[in-house]
């Protein structure tokens, strides 16, 4: 039994002193260390918010000037895995923020995800996992221990190396992506909360 959902929810915390309202709506799936989909979840936080080419970051900043900044970010544990969209916006754009969001998960769930954005996020990752190896080669170290510690109640463990992440990750496509969003981002399980000065009705 997969007790590691809820039903859609909306939180808000009074700040009467915020000067801009702080959003986070978080999505909780059941996705364990070991799990297949699990590898992919670093490239879609990237996708999504890794830059202003990013999905989200590109049409809320530069396209409506609406945040600043907007993160996309994962925590796993033995329970299952929560995906977390944080931003911040002004009081009055909460409603704006919120539907926008919503609107283009949907929409690059049902269309085509830009081969580009996927092939640009895929050479980031090579970069990245290179200069990690050079600069940091105690990080191979955690990437084993981390799969083997949340696992440690398993009686079949699958551990990954870094060549089979990175293949993975490069074999990527819009269909594979869409299939991992469609699995995550399920708008009637998710907690939408916010901070600010103001509370609105129907988020």
């Amino acid at each position: 039994i997969n007790n590691y959902t809820l039903n859609k929810k909306t939180l808000y915390v009074r700040d009467e002193k915020a000067t801009s309202t702080k959003i986070v709506i978080s999505y909780p799936i059941d996705i364990k260390i070991g799990n297949k989909y699990g590898l992919y979840l670093p490239f879609l936080n990237n996708l999504l918010t890794g830059g202003l080419n990013s999905i989200l970051l590109k049409r809320l900043r530069l396209e409506l000037n609406l945040v600043y900044g907007i993160r996309s970010t994962h925590e796993t544990n033995l329970c299952g895995t929560v995906v977390n969209i944080e931003t911040s916006t002004d009081n009055n754009n909460v409603k704006k923020v919120i539907k926008e969001i919503f609107r283009l998960i949907n929409y690059y769930i049902k269309e085509v995800i830009p081969k580009r954005s996927i092939e640009e996020q895929k050479i980031n990752y090579r970069l990245n996992l290179t200069k990690m190896c050079k600069n940091n080669p105690s990080t191979l170290s955690v990437f084993y221990k981390h799969q083997y510690f949340w696992q440690l109640h398993k009686k079949n463990r699958k551990i990954y190396t870094f060549s089979e992440v990175e293949n993975n990750i490069l074999a990527l496509n819009s269909q594979k992506l869409k299939k991992l969003m469609k699995m995550i981002f399920d708008p009637s399980k998710c907690l939408v909360a916010y901070m600010g000065k103001k509370k609105f009705s129907n988020i």
